[in-house]
């Protein structure tokens, strides 16, 4: 169910304590020589994409350059995927403030089957993060996948 309003720093730093990270979900990008890192988070107790509505941690980013749309700073955040009245809403947190929120964010949802899991990366144009698969099926195929940029 989506919630009303947006998260506080300290929620998402609350979750992020009690977050896994599943080592085979990471994005290495480069740009101007400086690296950007994403570790997904173990998301596998989730069923749906209803069950992101209310506010999960989907991974540490670890960004060694400002975002070229938010001027997110370099740094290490905890990212919170959200619905906030029906839209979909990515969030930076560190020391429990919200530093940045992400422009131009898709969540595409697939039914089981239709849609296989592609490799996420990084996209020069935009400093995007591109083909997140957040919820994947034991078939392999993906039901939720975010595409956000910095």
């Amino acid at each position: 169910m989506p919630r009303k309003d947006k998260p506080r720093g300290k929620e998402i730093e609350e979750k992020a304590k009690k977050t896994k990270l599943n080592p085979s979900i990471v994005a290495h990008g480069n740009k101007h020589g400086k690296s950007l890192k994403f570790s997904g988070a173990d998301l596998s107790y989730l069923e749906k994409a209803e069950d992101l509505e209310e506010g999960e941690v989907i991974g540490v980013l670890e960004n060694e350059l400002a975002g070229d749309e938010t001027g997110l700073p370099p740094g290490k955040y905890n990212l919170f995927l959200t619905n906030i009245s029906g839209d979909w809403h990515l969030y930076a947190e560190s020391n429990a403030e919200i530093i940045a929120e992400a422009t131009k964010i898709k969540v595409n949802k697939f039914a089981a089957g239709e849609s296989k899991r592609k490799e996420a990366g990084f996209s020069t144009e935009g400093w995007c993060l591109i083909s997140l698969c957040l919820l994947e099926k034991s078939d392999g195929s993906c039901i939720v996948e975010i595409n956000a940029c910095w």
